[in-house]
């Protein structure tokens, strides 16, 4: 099995209907959960369940996602969802 790229998962995810929220696809689409967890680093169902494929696609148009960084011992600056 081939590792997916961001652009493979981005075209994964552009398959679908974008307005579609996140957690009416993510129990029933293997792919849709598989390119999620390549675009958006640290994915967890819970902080997007409410967002759609559009929220995700325009953020990785826009540069994608970067992993959280430390602001001061033991504390997240966690990039917007």
């Amino acid at each position: 099995m081939c590792q997916l790229t961001k652009d493979d998962a981005a075209e994964i995810l552009a398959r679908y209907d974008d307005s579609v929220p996140i957690g009416s696809l993510y129990d029933d689409e293997p792919n849709v959960r598989e390119a999620l967890g390549v675009l958006i680093p640290g994915f967890e169902y819970p902080d997007w369940d409410g967002r759609t494929l559009a929220d995700v696609l325009q953020r990785h148009r826009r540069g994608g996602f970067t992993l959280p960084r430390r602001t001061a011992p033991g504390r997240l600056a966690l990039p917007w969802p």
